[in-house]
């Protein structure tokens, strides 16, 4: 018999505020906190303004993602033909913005960001790394999410004898577990963590992200199924503000039912053993990467952490995109010996 979380309409659930000591408590309680007045105004202008005209130009060159919209879902129902659903031509209303750290220094400034650092760091530890870096624009008409996890990919420990859930065949929306109400059985630590910046105010007309507090202590994905029938709560917040959530809690973008859209960058990290969702090392722009800062390298995956990341010596700190790559080689004698059959 599934159980949902066990947090209700009226319970507490996390205040907004400005103080990290408390949103780290908040974070810790609740699986998400609210911290207002991240952005300043010009900033916060900048940031805006740079989304808003990528997005109007992704969709002047047809290349816009746009989702969200009736009949219209992620699931792995549609996985083998999922590269062309998500068009206004099909139904799509929302639209996300992907890659940002090619599309302006206002959003990779985001990336190394030490505001925020400390509750990420709370999660994930000093050494986390960015696994995307996106934009969702919430549009009128648009339908809610299903609720999910951003750790779904991560089995969770279970009975000695059971079967293991391997996790190179783990799909999206599956494994939503049981719960047998031992609150003593271990679950997973937090291995992502999300901060969602809020452009302009987020409110529950305008599809504020819905959340399930306390849900991050399940250990369980929340049941499948559009709507799920479990309690959630609008994370209304005001322009300027971030929301930070661990990588367990259950949550889904909201409906919004306004006339205005509503804008937000959602920079997603994870522990640095873990593959991250957007290809840094593939995809940044090479003339970005040269005269990135190395924080920002660090963050995109380029430091090498404990021999994993590596190119070749396992104890050099960092991966430097451009260093001479050692390829087939002989020694000398062959080499001469070579020489000599000629």
């Amino acid at each position: 018999m599934e159980t949902c979380a066990p947090w209700q309409p009226g319970d507490p659930s996390a205040s907004p505020t400005t103080d990290i000591d408390q949103a780290r408590s908040n974070l810790r309680e609740f699986g998400y906190c609210i911290v207002e007045d991240v952005l300043g105004g010009s900033e916060l202008t900048a940031l805006r303004t740079r989304l808003v005209e990528q997005a109007e130009a992704e969709i002047e060159i047809g290349i816009a993602f746009e989702d969200q919209g009736p009949g219209q879902d992620w699931s792995n129902r549609h996985r083998h033909s999922l590269e062309n659903v998500f068009t206004a031509a099909n139904g799509g209303v929302n639209q996300r913005l992907w890659m940002l750290v090619n599309k302006g220094v206002v959003f990779r400034n985001l990336v190394t960001d030490q505001r925020l650092s400390p509750l990420v760091e709370s999660l994930l530890g000093p050494e986390f790394v960015l696994s995307s870096l996106t934009a969702n624009i919430a549009k009128p008409g648009g339908r809610p999410m299903g609720l999910h996890t951003d750790q779904w990919w991560l089995p969770r420990p279970l009975p000695r004898h059971d079967e293991p859930h391997v996790p190179g065949a783990m799909e999206r929306g599956e494994f939503h577990g049981a719960d047998d109400g031992d609150l003593t059985r271990p679950i997973n630590p937090p291995c992502a963590a999300n901060v969602v910046y809020c452009l302009n105010d987020f409110t529950e007309a305008n599809g504020a992200t819905r959340l399930v507090p306390t849900s991050h202590l399940t250990g369980l994905q929340p049941p499948p199924g559009i709507p799920c029938p479990v309690p959630t709560l609008p994370a209304e917040a005001r322009a300027g503000s971030a929301i930070v959530w661990d990588g367990r809690i259950w949550h889904g973008t909201g409906a919004n039912q306004s006339s205005e859209h509503r804008l937000a960058v959602l920079a997603t990290f994870c522990g640095p053993q873990f593959r991250p969702q957007e290809n840094y090392t593939l995809g940044v722009d090479p003339d970005l990467l040269e005269d990135a800062p190395r924080e920002l390298l660090d963050r995109l995956g380029f430091r090498i952490w404990n021999a994993y990341g590596r190119v070749g010596h396992p104890y050099v700190q960092n991966a430097d995109p451009e260093a001479q790559l050692v390829g087939e080689l002989a020694p000398k004698r062959l080499q001469l010996k070579q020489v000599a059959a000629r």
